[in-house]
């Protein structure tokens, strides 16, 4: 143990010697532990990400009878050093490919270093879209978006999934209009002036104190 973790486990002015800061211990051994994991140098067992990936090869004595089969079917050579050239000069041929080809391309350049690709133009439209738009946006009533909101509680009830926190269950039954409106309000960033209702019950309550504390609470 070095540097400052040393000064934090053992010389906290609070303890006597020879006591040690538990917490900063704790930490410490975390952080080294982190710090072995990531380099390979301890295991973790039944994990995907850090245990040791030499559990997963063949046993040795089997890998000897099968390894013409394995080495057939996956298409590799007896000589791992040849397939690990081959993967080397793949990278290698990909950036000189890409280099080769810069100085006849358009839409990629080097600048300061870095590539940057150039803006993609918007693709024209297909024959007949003009059209086909027109008689969708006329089949399509217009319709203000809290209403929306509503019609597609209606038919699919997702304002359900909107429970309290606590897991406890509201009973209010224009709850869901209050929900809508809290959307409307959040999502626009309008706040809840133009939501609230003084004549209905479910958005006059959004102006009062109790309303202000519902906004913010974790649905």
């Amino acid at each position: 143990m070095t540097g400052s973790w040393r000064g934090l486990v053992f010389a906290n002015p609070k303890l006597e010697a020879p006591a040690i800061d538990r917490p900063g211990y704790v930490f410490c051994m975390l952080k080294l532990l982190h710090d072995a994991l990531r380099r390979r140098d301890v295991y973790a067992v039944c994990s995907d990400k850090w245990a040791d990936p030499r559990v997963q090869l063949i046993e040795p004595l089997l890998w000897v009878r099968e390894r013409d089969t394995v080495l057939t079917a996956l298409g590799l050579p007896a000589d791992p050093a040849e397939h690990l050239a081959d993967l080397a000069d793949l990278p290698d041929g990909a950036f000189r490919q890409v280099g080769e080809g810069l100085a006849g391309n358009d839409a990629a350049r080097i600048s300061g270093g870095k590539l940057s690709p150039a803006r993609l133009e918007a693709a024209p439209h297909p024959e007949g879209f003009a059209a086909i738009h027109d008689a969708v946006a006329g089949m399509l009533p217009r319709i203000d978006y809290p209403e929306l909101i509503l019609e597609v509680n209606a038919r699919t009830g997702f304002l359900d999934a909107m429970p309290h926190i606590s897991g406890s269950q509201a009973h209010r039954d224009d709850l869901d209009l209050s929900l809508a409106a809290l959307l409307v309000a959040q999502s626009c960033n309008i706040g809840l002036t133009p939501v609230a209702k003084p004549g209905i019950a479910a958005l006059a309550a959004l102006i009062t104190k109790r309303g202000l504390a519902a906004r913010d609470q974790p649905w």
